[in-house]
């Protein structure tokens, strides 16, 4: 149950960082565009830059699975064993790529950089590497409590970046 809830606690953060404060603001920044800056930018947000945002996604959900699956598999798995492999870096380090890729998302449509985002990627990176060494299910209430974390803090540095002006 606490897996699950941890679980759900990841998703909802991320989509969160995604939905609620990065995708407003590319929106905001393509109506002020138009012509070829604006396709541009729409293929720079949502394609090139989404496909990193997408592997990140990717990852974390095969880290979280494995996570879920070695928790409940009382039969092979003792609750105090930790995440081994790929898996184990791929539960935060997913984390880790999704936000790089908010980061350069955010930095392509302009505004403050996004330090939060940019610090934190970095840091779930490299904590892709500890999971190796805690148990798993401890491994993904950290992430969630620190992927709520990091939405509260995003959230509250986050301004929208003020349009550019249309070159006439």
């Amino acid at each position: 149950l606490a897996g699950g809830v941890a679980a759900l606690a990841v998703a909802a953060g991320l989509w969160r960082i995604y939905f609620r404060q990065l995708s407003e603001d590319v929106e905001e920044r393509l109506a002020g565009r138009d012509g070829d800056d604006r396709t541009k930018l729409a293929s720079h947000a949502y394609t090139f830059l989404h496909l990193p945002l997408v592997a990140g996604i990717v990852l974390t959900a095969l880290g979280v699975e494995t996570t879920l699956h070695q928790v409940a598999d009382s039969e092979h798995y003792d609750l105090s064993e930790p995440l081994h492999g790929l898996q184990a870096w791929a539960l935060c380090g997913g984390v880790g790529v999704f936000l790089l890729a908010a980061s350069a998302i955010r930095l392509r449509i302009g505004g403050r950089p996004p330090i939060v985002l940019l610090a934190s990627a970095v840091v779930a990176m490299f904590a892709g590497l500890a999971v190796t060494h805690i148990p798993a299910l401890l491994s993904l209430v950290l992430l969630a409590v620190a992927v709520a974390v990091i939405t509260a803090l995003h959230g509250r540095t986050t301004r929208t970046p003020e349009p550019e002006p249309s070159a006439q």
